[in-house]
């Protein structure tokens, strides 16, 4: 991508020097004189980034129509450049690949750090039910299991779907783990 003044930048560095513009204005206008709330105005500005990204690919990239008549603050040239990568080669094929992934893991909104935290739960509880875990000595393998365990409501318990523990019982016969 191109910044006005011809220099070249990444995305990830753009976004961060963004962000450093926007704290010190956010800072300046509601007088705030902490760094504190910095980390989760960030995350917010992140998340609320890539759903915005989002809408564009899926309402407008997609389509194929212009978003600068719409947003009149989207710069022309990164559009273009915006709609060169959403149209590459490469984001349509990691696109496609991402959504064949038919072994979704469930972190949800923790993520693999709530999984982390939780393994110590999780993990028992599935080694009680499912046997064959207990001898899988790759901890890495378990930790794919546990973010695969679904928390069912009623017996406020975890449990494999059928997949992943066909998975897991299809490695152990062939020593793979």
């Amino acid at each position: 991508m191109v910044w006005d003044d011809g220099s070249t930048y990444q995305m990830e560095d753009q976004e961060d020097e963004y962000f450093d513009r926007l704290w010190l204005e956010t800072k300046k206008y509601w007088k705030i004189t902490t760094d504190e709330p910095r980390e989760y105005m960030k995350s917010w500005a992140i998340r609320l980034g890539t759903n915005f990204r989002s809408q564009l690919v899926r309402d407008y990239v997609k389509e194929e129509l212009d978003a600068c008549n719409t947003y009149p603050f989207i710069n022309r040239d990164h559009w273009d450049v915006f709609v060169e990568i959403k149209t590459s080669k490469e984001f349509v094929k990691a696109k496609a690949s991402a959504a064949n992934n038919k072994h979704v893991p469930h972190t949800g909104r923790g993520g693999w750090d709530l999984i982390e935290k939780k393994k110590h739960i999780i993990l028992p509880q599935l080694e009680s039910v499912y046997k064959e875990i207990i001898s899988i000595q790759k901890s890495r393998f378990k930790f794919y299991l546990a973010g695969r365990a679904k928390h069912d409501k009623e017996t406020q318990l975890y449990e494999l779907e059928d997949d992943a523990y066909l998975e897991a019982r299809s490695l152990v016969n062939n020593c793979v783990i």
